[in-house]
């Protein structure tokens, strides 16, 4: 009975090992690991999407639940609802719906779905509107429920977001402090002595100075949220020349059979690492020395294996064909869209086809009605063009047609009327097909490059000893990575880097990992430093306090080297150095000449009176003093309404984001995703 008991606790996720199962909590309510995992899986549906597009649905069920859970309850207390007429307003007549278009969109693709595709590539809300009637009609409430929930929520949002909305507005002072911040122009000079006048050994420091800067500027090393340091090494894992041969005896052992191969597209698709590898090549096309072979042989050879690139390669003559390297071409385009479907396009060509046969004027119909701005201009003239610049219909109509052909050709763009202008000599070029393998690694040098590496991670399994043997071997480099966040989703160059991140946040500072394998390479990870939340300790931060404290003695030299001055020109003449001026500046400008940018040195020039001059400040590069010489104030009075306008526009334009995420910070979220994705 303790087995079963134990083995339960153990298995159910929320045990004695394993802690909490839940993947966050909202407003005080747990969600559980399962919870999340079922609502994910009705997204999926009988979809088998790849990991990116995983991680947008995990995203999607996340924040439907922080809006079920957040702002439902602020609809509640604003007494904001949304009707069923405002759903299906919604659903009839707004194609840039959120909620309607990642219903239609085809995770494989990023598109909408095709049968319910607008020919604009949009939402048609028409046939979606058919496809809920179908839907409630045939009684299906499990599928439509969701759905107008998710709508219904999204229209409050759009209420809520209005109403808070119309409470923010710029008053008459925003106006005229955002207009004199624009136009306000400070004139003044200054002189600025580096830094790098003094060398480390110029000045000198102790302990006490760390510490005594630490202790005074604490909050400054503060960490919002934990970062890891590591440092790694890569075991490259390349082909050897037994795989290259083993590689090449495969080949071998293909190429009669690709030569009596009754389909060769079904040949080709099952034995190449790149499908549906086929090519319209003229001489140019192929490497020197196979043109050679390939042009003098007959249709149907197969030669090879041969090298390309990283590839290894079979290439059969399947066809041939005489055809010009160039074509030129104008066209007529005429799209389809919202406010012109298929039918009306194609009768406006068939007319305008009509009257360019009767009267010879296809140039200014192109610039009447061709709607290609860029070539109607030019009576439509498309210039010269090779293969591989069109879209596939338009390309295939232009390479087949005879000097003077008109076509009639639909693309994603619309309906083109073509007129084949000119084209070069006909020349002969062969179809080819490829069978392309390509050149790597096979299991078994896997199998030794993993045992290398795997048994360096076990004899060097603290970080000085792995340091050390890695400077010892001169064929593994070792990298470095910094500031690592536990719910990061990229990692360097690595791929799908999720499973590192977790071991790195639950290895202990100078864990040595074992290896992991990233395509073709394996990569042994070591834990460098550990930077909690909060105020990093004095240790953690010394090389920072370091330079800081040797600016700090640099600044306090040099003011003490300028002693007393009335003037700019004294400043100059003790320090050496020039007089730089400084014509015209305004608040909102991001830097200033020759000192870059610094926001303290800003607020100081912009708080001083005409003729002033500032006392030694300390900015980023250097000392500095400045001569405040004039301000030049706003020449004509603000556009209220204008700038009013624009700080109101600046106002909602925030709305979204920040009401979404102060209502978050109230109801304290807490999201554990990283730890399990």
């Amino acid at each position: 009975m303790a087995l079963f008991v134990l083995g339960d606790l153990l298995n159910s996720g929320g045990g004695l090992l394993r802690g909490s199962n839940n993947v966050g909590e909202i407003d005080g309510e747990p969600i559980s690991y399962r919870q999340f995992e079922s609502l994910i899986q009705e997204q999926l549906g009988t979809e088998t999407p790849n990991e990116q597009q995983r991680e947008q649905i995990r995203n999607q069920v996340w924040n439907t639940l922080l809006q079920e859970k957040i702002l439902l309850t602020e609809f509640d207390k604003a007494g904001i609802n949304a009707a069923a007429e405002e759903v299906f307003f919604q659903i009839k007549n707004n194609p840039n719906n959120p909620v309607l278009t990642r219903y239609f969109t085809n995770p494989q693709t990023g598109q909408i779905f095709e049968q319910f595709r607008a020919p604009n590539g949009g939402l048609d809300n028409q046939k979606a509107l058919g496809f809920f009637k179908n839907m409630i009609n045939s009684d299906q409430t499990d599928q439509w429920l969701p759905l107008e929930k998710a709508l219904k929520t999204n229209r409050m949002v759009s209420k809520y977001n209005r109403l808070i909305g119309s409470a923010l507005y710029a008053t008459t002072n925003d106006v005229k402090i955002s207009h004199e911040e624009e136009n306000r122009i400070a004139r003044f000079s200054y002189v600025l002595k580096s830094y790098d006048v003094l060398t480390r050994e110029d000045i000198s420091f102790d302990e006490s100075d760390l510490k005594a800067y630490y202790n005074e500027h604490k909050e400054e090393y503060k960490q919002e949220e934990t970062t890891r340091a590591i440092k790694y090494a890569i075991f490259n894992v390349n082909p050897t020349e037994d795989d290259i041969a083993m590689l090449d005896n495969e080949l071998n052992g293909l190429a009669e059979a690709f030569a009596e191969a009754p389909n060769d597209t079904d040949f080709v698709n099952e034995y190449s690492d790149v499908a549906l590898n086929f090519q319209l090549a003229g001489r140019s096309d192929i490497p020197n020395g196979i043109d050679t072979i390939l042009f003098n042989r007959e249709i149907g050879t197969v030669h090879g294996p041969f090298t390309f690139g990283n590839e290894m390669r079979l290439v059969k003559i399947m066809n041939e064909k005489f055809e010009s390297d160039s074509v030129r071409a104008r066209h007529i385009l005429i799209p389809i869209d919202e406010k012109r479907d298929t039918a009306t396009a194609q009768n406006l060509v068939d007319s305008i086809k009509s009257v360019i046969a009767s009267k010879k004027n296809f140039e200014a119909m192109a610039e009447e009605f061709s709607e290609d701005f860029g070539s109607a201009n030019k009576g439509g003239d498309l210039d010269w063009f090779t293969r591989g610049r069109m879209v596939a219909p338009f390309e295939e109509a232009c390479f087949s047609a005879d000097k003077g052909d008109i076509m009639v050709v639909t693309t994603q763009f619309g309906i083109h009327l073509i007129e084949l202008t000119d084209k070069t000599k006909e020349n002969r070029k062969l179809f080819l097909g490829f069978i392309s393998r390509n050149i790597g690694p096979s299991d078994n040098t896997f199998d030794v490059v993993y045992n290398k590496a795997s048994e360096f991670s076990i004899n060097n399994n603290d970080f000085i000893s792995f340091t050390e043997a890695v400077n010892v071997e001169e064929e593994i480099q070792l990298y470095d990575l910094d500031f690592i966040k536990e719910e990061d989703k990229t990692l360097g160059d690595f791929t799908s880097p999720r499973t590192i991140i977790r071991w790195i946040y639950d290895a202990e500072k100078g864990a040595v990992s074992e290896p992991f394998e990233q395509g073709n390479r394996f990569v042994i990870v070591t834990v460098d430093n550990i930077k909690e939340e909060g105020i990093l300790d004095f240790e953690t931060v010394r090389d920072e306090l370091e330079l800081e404290v040797i600016k700090q003695k640099k600044a306090e030299a040099l003011i003490e080297g300028l002693g007393q001055y009335a003037t700019l020109d004294e400043v100059a003449a003790t320090y050496e150095e020039s007089i730089t001026p400084v014509e015209g500046i305004s608040f909102n400008e991001f830097s200033i000449p020759g000192l870059g940018r610094d926001p303290k040195i800003f607020g100081v020039i912009f708080g001083m009176k005409a003729g002033q001059l500032s006392k030694p400040l300390i900015a980023e590069n250097g000392i500095v003093v400045i001569q405040l010489n004039e301000f030049t104030d706003p020449a004509v009075e603000p556009d209220y309404k204008l700038i009013r306008d624009q700080l109101s526009q600046s106002l909602a334009d925030r709305i979204d984001l920040e009401v979404y995420e102060s209502l978050k910070g109230v109801k304290q979220v807490e999201d554990n995703r990283h730890k399990y994705y």
